[in-house]
């Protein structure tokens, strides 16, 4: 049995990095910075026989639509999306485009390659001026609404408050949020609501890596999921819980192929990226050639070197 390939937790790669993700397959060699100890470098040399899954996460896969072809011609065919799809103001998620083309792009997905392979991820739940669990009862409403049809199931959290996300919420001009998500006042009242909309448009609901926090309503689960992934593939997937992850996940071991503070995006909740400005750069010089994601295009064209 082979591997879980994970792009990725830490980046969007099929919103920035299409072409460098298909470069390192054709090429069978990704290399891959610890996050904690970034000068020790994992090589992973992958073949289409031994990975039994490519996950894909992402807030905005419709550039990578154009490598589809090309990734499932190179024999890479068996892959899934996790969406994050949510429906914040643009002063939270700056980098992103109109939520209709984004709503165009799960269903165009979906219809692509079939609702199982293809989850919604509404994540994460913040709390805060406008931003009330009303608004959000609201706005999940008329996603599960939109998206109908498209999806089987559908993962929710709630905001993960680290030190650089407090920082960015709290440079915020005008905007109070909440520092306690799991005590706002009508947060059961969302969590039903959730769950009864979920259920209404035919989609199974779950809470990523809450410990029990949104029970009875929305239970825990893995969003990489090897069970889900055996079902909607169709050929038995290597399972055991990745321990590498935060406590509460419940997810199955993968291989991530990304890097910290490489997406583009500017989310300002984001706890990947420390500096969104530096971030950009990286997106829009990535070299294709080089073997680790931000390795950036040097003067002249050339490229390879690790920034």
């Amino acid at each position: 049995m082979g591997w879980i390939l994970s792009a990725s937790r830490r980046t969007d790669i099929p919103s920035f990095f299409g072409e460098w993700l298909l470069r390192r397959l054709e090429e069978g060699l990704i290399r891959v910075p610890n996050p904690f100890r970034p000068s020790q470098v994992r090589e992973i040399r992958p073949r289409p026989e031994d990975v039994d899954a490519l996950v894909f996460w992402t807030k905005d896969p419709a550039p990578f639509f154009s490598f589809l072809d090309r990734l499932e011609g190179l024999g890479y065919g068996r892959y899934v999306f996790l969406f994050t799809l949510n429906a914040y103001p643009s002063f939270l998620e700056p980098g992103l485009p109109p939520l209709e083309e984004r709503i165009g792009s799960f269903r165009a997905l979906a219809e692509r390659i079939g609702p199982g392979r293809v989850t919604w991820r509404y994540d994460p739940i913040l709390f805060g001026g406008d931003l009330t669990p009303r608004w959000h009862q609201e706005r999940f409403a008329f996603l599960a609404r939109a998206l109908e049809g498209a999806t089987e199931r559908v993962i929710v959290s709630l905001v993960d408050l680290y030190r650089k996300t407090l920082r960015r919420l709290s440079a915020l001009e005008g905007f109070s949020f909440s520092r306690e998500p799991d005590r706002e006042p009508g947060l059961e009242a969302l969590l039903e609501s959730m769950a009864a909309r979920a259920a209404e448009r035919g989609m199974g609901i779950q809470a990523c890596a809450e410990g029990g926090r949104l029970l009875p309503w929305i239970p825990d689960g893995a969003c990489l999921d090897a069970a889900w992934l055996e079902r909607v593939l169709g050929r038995p997937m290597p399972g055991g819980r990745h321990k590498g992850q935060r406590g509460d996940c419940l997810c199955d071991f993968s291989l991530d192929i990304g890097v910290h503070g490489t997406c583009g995006h500017g989310c300002v909740y984001c706890y990947a990226t420390a500096d969104h400005e530096r971030a950009r750069r990286v997106a829009m010089r990535q070299d294709p050639e080089a073997p680790v994601l931000g390795g950036e295009r040097e003067r002249g064209g050339e490229g390879g070197g690790s920034s």
